[in-house]
């Protein structure tokens, strides 16, 4: 039986295997969860990496 990951539960698990330095383990994980995530799930991802890319604003810096 598959088991259901929450969207939370899986960046929070991939986040702490990147803060301890397993990149390979972070970017299978990653890969796991994207091929099975639900298209909700992919536009909030891609509204974070959207907004990480963007960060610092520019405006915050002035």
């Amino acid at each position: 039986m598959p088991q259901t990951t929450t969207l939370p539960d899986a960046l929070a698990e991939v986040a702490a295997l990147v803060k301890a330095g397993d990149s390979r383990k972070a970017k299978r994980q990653t890969r796991e969860f994207l091929d099975t995530a639900d298209a909700e799930s992919l536009s909030i991802i891609g509204t974070c990496a959207s907004i990480l890319e963007n960060y610092p604003y520019k405006i915050a810096i002035l």
